[in-house]
């Protein structure tokens, strides 16, 4: 079953026979796709590439999300997250390579700052991401889809992986990270519901149960 992979912070001058012979490595590649601005015609920094089955979709993401690529390190992910950016009408779009774009305040406070350069540029495209979530909780939701992504990528003792639970633990997110898993609609699936305890162990709160009470110690 053919499976799609996203593709960020290409260099301007990367071709769609240069994302072929590098993910070929990996399996064999049915479709490149470098997407175009539609006014300027100028590559948008980003595409897709196709490959023939699932197992090495995986083995590309593995083995080139972080590959420094000239002067760039590739973000590689899975693709149905993202697509929507390729249609979308006119204008340049936003990469990750373009994140010095992104408005520094998110509901009056300041964006997340991360010691790694590929966790900064990750948790920004997925703030980008998130403008369809309201206020505060959109840092959340970025931290979390960070999280995710390096957690299926690194694994759980990843130092990367650890960052970010840092900042979501941290006393300034915390009335947040309460306030998404407190809402109405949140997921109950069982990763969701794994991560979500985790989280409230080391937090020492039950961060789901809106009679917790917030000034409890952690």
């Amino acid at each position: 079953m053919n499976t799609k992979v996203y593709v960020d912070n290409l260099a301007a001058a990367t071709t769609e026979s240069d994302l072929m012979k590098l993910f070929s490595v990996h399996g064999n590649v049915v479709n490149v796709n470098i997407v175009v601005d539609r006014a300027n015609h100028k590559p948008r920094g980003f595409g897709f590439v196709t490959m023939a089955t699932p197992e090495g979709a995986r083995a590309a993401i593995r083995a080139l999300h972080g590959k420094e690529i000239g002067t760039h390190n590739l973000i590689v992910s899975e693709a149905w997250q993202h697509e929507e950016r390729a249609g979308s009408s006119g204008g340049a779009g936003i990469s990750a390579a373009g994140c010095s774009h992104l408005d520094q305040t998110v509901a009056g406070g300041s964006i997340v700052s991360f010691k790694d350069t590929q966790l900064q540029q990750c948790y920004e495209r997925n703030l980008l991401d998130a403008r369809d979530t309201f206020g505060d909780l959109r840092q959340v939701r970025a931290l979390i889809g960070t999280h995710n992504l390096f957690q299926m990528l690194e694994g759980s003792h990843s130092t990367r992986v650890h960052e970010t639970m840092e900042h979501l633990l941290s006393a300034q997110m915390r009335p947040r990270l309460r306030q998404w898993y407190q809402r109405s609609g949140a997921e109950t699936d069982s990763a969701t519901v794994e991560f979500r305890e985790q989280l409230s162990r080391l937090a020492g709160e039950r961060l789901e149960n809106a009679n917790e009470n917030p000034d409890k110690p952690s």
